[in-house]
């Protein structure tokens, strides 16, 4: 009776085999399903990042970190002469009408013409190939079983590893060309006046023409000597110059692409 019932509560050896199986196989499911969650939230991460990287190029017109560092000019009051013929005051009679103090306006005549032509050509070509042979043990002796042995180890080891020929070849071509122009005039004011003389100016101007909306913006660092008399200076001679012309309206968004479409192109792989 003893052994009867051992035997019977002996539990077989494969009994456990279809659990496993049943086990490993349903724990794959829940696997991929806890991958989904995971898989979406990194999808919707790169349309986030494709949308901001979609917008088009601003500017910024702080001013450089140089304007900011260096010191305001000081200026001293002229001395007051009891009797004089000449006013004292802002802007004498005799005194130069150009632009030189803070808050003062200039005008700046913007003339800016770009020309650029760039094409490039690549042609590659790459060409492989190679063979690899085991070594050979050559016994010079004279016993026949240590010859015979030698003899299987080249036979097992005799192998040789040849590579099959790989060509690659790759031909790309671009050409670019483009011209731009702006001319227009706008009046910036003098924000700082430097240590050194140098002015540092900036202008924003805004036109709304039937619901179409221009706006043109210009920063920069100027000398007084490159003033003309009648307060005017030409783009040219501005340091560190930031120049943006918009267009807000109908006409300005048929020039571009809407954000969407720039977020699926900048993600689409081919």
């Amino acid at each position: 009776m003893r052994a009867q019932i051992k035997g019977s509560a002996k539990p077989h050896p494969k009994s456990t085999k279809p659990s496993q199986i049943h086990t490993a196989k349903s724990t794959k499911p829940q696997v991929f399903i806890a991958f989904i969650p995971a898989f979406l939230g990194l999808l919707g991460l790169c349309g986030l990042l494709s949308l901001c990287v979609a917008f088009d190029p601003q500017i910024d017109f702080n001013p450089p970190d140089y304007v900011e560092e260096m010191p305001s000019k000081e200026f001293l009051p002229a001395p007051t002469q009891a009797g004089s013929l000449f006013g004292q005051g802002e802007r004498p009679l005799f005194a130069d009408r150009r632009a030189m103090r803070p808050n003062d306006l200039i005008t700046i005549n913007i003339d800016e013409n770009s020309t650029a032509s760039l094409s490039s050509s690549k042609n590659y070509t790459s060409t492989s190939n190679g063979a690899t042979n085991a070594p050979i043990l050559n016994y010079n002796g004279t016993d026949e079983d240590i010859a015979k042995d030698t003899q299987e180890l080249n036979n097992t080891t005799n192998y040789s590893l040849q590579k099959t020929t790989d060509n690659s070849t790759f031909n790309g071509s671009g050409a670019q060309s483009r011209n731009d122009a702006l001319k227009f005039s706008i009046t910036a004011r003098i924000l700082k006046v430097l240590e050194n003389g140098n002015y540092f100016v900036y202008g924003h101007n805004e036109v709304l023409i039937d619901g179409e909306k221009r706006l043109v913006t210009i920063s920069g660092v100027i000398r007084p000597y490159d003033i003309q008399r009648d307060n005017t200076i030409s783009s040219k001679y501005i340091s560190d110059s930031k120049i943006s012309y918009l267009s807000v309206g109908s006409i300005g968004q048929t020039n571009h692409k809407k954000a969407g479409s720039k977020a699926v192109e900048n993600e689409f792989p081919f």
